[in-house]
């Protein structure tokens, strides 16, 4: 069974997402909380796969005097420990990982 699976996640709960800020074109850490879980099943698949509902907030670069944007994602098992990270340090130590690699 994956980790991700195994991995506790309730509603209410704060990850941290590695993400790209399209106006700066930097890579970023934001705080995100669960809203929710589903199973999805995809197309012709017989199988259900678990997906995580994830709002954050991110700076709203259109306004561009200080407003937050509110942002949501669906996130699947292949997010994990790659975009979606259960604490801070390690999202901050993946993404340093990533620019000096």
């Amino acid at each position: 069974m994956s980790e991700f699976l195994n991995t506790e996640f309730h509603a209410g709960d704060k990850v941290w997402l590695t993400l790209k800020d399209y106006e700066t074109k930097n890579s970023i850490v934001v705080e995100g909380i669960i809203d929710r879980m589903c199973y999805v099943q995809g197309l012709g698949q017989k199988d259900w796969s678990r997906q995580l509902e994830i709002t954050y907030q991110i700076y709203d670069w259109f306004y561009n005097d200080g407003r937050m944007a509110n942002r949501g994602m669906f996130a699947n098992e292949d997010m994990l420990n790659n975009v979606i990270y259960v604490t801070k340090e390690e999202a901050i130590n993946a993404l340093t990982k990533c620019i000096f690699d």
